[in-house]
């Protein structure tokens, strides 16, 4: 509507159990903490998620990969 963005989730939160797969969220763009867009088939911004795959053990990563299958490096 010009003031908000909706957005559909589509993996399954981990720490918000309020939100389930397909939930609608309505949100301003003062409300966003960690966004990411595609060029090239690669994603462009998720520096939150980059910090955290760092963190991850190998296995981990793996089992993200799985979730989000396009290139974070």
């Amino acid at each position: 509507d010009g003031d908000h963005y909706t957005a559909v989730v589509e993996s399954d939160p981990k720490l918000l159990t309020d939100f389930a797969i397909g939930t609608e969220v309505r949100f301003s763009l003062g409300d966003v903490v960690e966004w990411h867009y595609f060029r090239d088939d690669k994603v462009v911004g998720a520096q939150v998620t980059r910090v955290l795959r760092k963190r991850m053990t190998p296995e981990q990563r793996a089992e993200h990969d799985v979730i989000y299958p396009f290139p974070f490096d």
